[in-house]
């Protein structure tokens, strides 16, 4: 049964993760991970050891994974709330913590797949050119730094939700309280860091 709820807005949240990106990023390179946003919350991958998934949440704009650089509105989806949060079930079970790959599986490769899944369109390229790149040179690049995953933290994180969400309760949560698109509107023009067009700066990127 589909929720009978307005369209609902998209969010690609960027932060960089490398100290030298501001020189890279004007080169269409650089390091950085990602994330998807809708109302209050922001879905990722990370790397654990374990063998349940490294899908996890958190609040906008507050993951520690580098620092915050900017929001690119991705635009509305006409799936339900439901459809959302199967779609990201669905991924839960291809992205296992363990299985992530700083060349082949990570974040920036959830976050592609689950935007195509929510807006039938990838994310900027350059996100995750760096990674491409580095595949096909990957033997003269030392195992110090292939061997760097991208943690899940732990789950007393106090920003943090546990890594393996449960996804049914946050079914329950969000048909007793749905914010409405306005609210989540004012909300990210409070935290962008942008002023001018997102829809035409994503054209760009792509």
């Amino acid at each position: 049964m589909k929720l009978d709820i307005p369209e609902i807005k998209i969010y690609l949240n960027i932060y960089d993760i490398n100290t030298l990106n501001p020189w890279l990023h004007p080169f269409g390179l650089g390091a950085y991970h990602t994330s998807i946003q809708f109302f209050d919350t922001e879905f990722s991958f990370g790397f654990h050891s374990g063998s349940h998934s490294g899908v996890y949440e958190t609040e906008p704009r507050r993951s520690c994974e580098g620092k915050f650089r900017q929001a690119i509105s991705l635009g509305t989806t006409l799936l339900s709330i439901e459809e959302i949060l199967d779609a990201i079930e669905e991924l839960k079970v291809e992205y296992i913590g363990c299985s992530y790959n700083l060349f082949t599986k990570n974040c920036n490769h959830f976050t592609n797949d689950l935007c195509m899944k929510l807006m039938n369109k990838p994310i900027p390229s350059y996100l995750n050119r760096l990674a491409t790149i580095s595949y096909y040179v990957r033997c003269f690049i030392p195992k110090s730094l292939t061997n760097i995953k991208n943690p899940v933290p732990a789950n007393n994180a106090k920003h943090r939700k546990k890594d393996s969400i449960n996804l049914n309760s946050k079914r329950i949560n969000r048909k007793k309280k749905i914010p409405t698109d306005a609210q989540n509107q004012s909300q990210v023009e409070k935290l962008s860091l942008t002023n001018h067009d997102e829809k035409n700066e994503y054209n760009n990127m792509v």
